[in-house]
């Protein structure tokens, strides 16, 4: 068994992903592997000039979410490495663009299908449900992080998960969700908190940023991700209007 089989069977134990995120992951770093045997080096070679290159070339030719992705891939099988001690140190690799505009390019390369794309590749497990639901009540429900941390079981009990009510600062905030949502939650609860007293217990903003940064996806990305820019707006104004009758072509 070479080091890509050994790693992909740990990321596969560890991280419970399905198969296309499996195939993403090994994808990428086949891709890097290659990159290292022509030019005449190994994954145990290790080269920082090399890394360098390779994920210069990566930023130059990619959007923002692909590089995150494909560098992230990379990264994990160096860590995978650096704990099973067969190297000694983790090379890092620093965008030469403004933190400020990759946020704004990865906005604009995550959109409505991107995000059911992502929603769709998360693993069936209880890591996955959790980020699923987090991010669907972060895109869909325009809930802050802070707000669905604070998610009582009580509560969703006493409305029959029909409801999401959070009391934070003396206020009381409703939230009012569809069926889809509702029996998401229900089986979250049955499956994984019916003994906590919050819905995603210690859990915390930090953990959850951390996860989806796996993906290639941050916070930000996720809160724009269903929000419609100006074309698609008058796009669909046009289209509505064609519907009832009054449009012009």
């Amino acid at each position: 068994m070479d080091i890509l089989e050994k790693y992909m069977e740990n990321l596969r134990l560890k991280k419970n992903l399905n198969y296309l995120t499996m195939e993403a992951y090994e994808v990428d770093v086949k891709d890097y592997l290659s990159f290292l045997e022509k030019n005449n080096k190994s994954i145990f070679d290790l080269d920082e000039e090399l890394f360098k290159k390779y994920f210069e070339e990566i930023e130059k030719k990619y959007k923002p979410s692909t590089f995150i992705k494909r560098y992230s891939a990379v990264r994990g099988i160096y860590k995978y490495l650096f704990r099973t001690r067969q190297i000694d140190k983790i090379f890092q690799y620093k965008l030469t663009k403004g933190k400020e505009n990759l946020v704004k390019k990865e906005n604009l390369d995550f959109g409505k299908k991107e995000y059911y794309e992502f929603l769709g590749n998360l693993p069936n497990s209880f890591e996955g449900m959790r980020i699923k639901i987090i991010s669907k009540l972060v895109a869909e429900y325009n809930i802050t992080l802070i707000n669905i941390f604070e998610i009582q079981i009580i509560d969703l009990l006493k409305y029959d998960f029909q409801k999401i009510v959070i009391a934070r600062n003396n206020k009381i905030i409703g939230y009012n969700i569809n069926k889809e949502m509702e029996e998401i939650l229900k089986k979250y609860y049955d499956d994984y908190a019916f003994e906590k007293r919050f819905l995603f217990g210690a859990y915390s903003k930090i953990s959850f940023n951390s996860e989806i940064n796996k993906y290639g996806i941050s916070y930000k990305m996720l809160k724009s991700a269903l929000i419609e820019n100006d074309e698609d707006l008058k796009e669909n104004i046009k289209n509505l209007y064609f519907e009832i009758g009054i449009g012009d072509e």
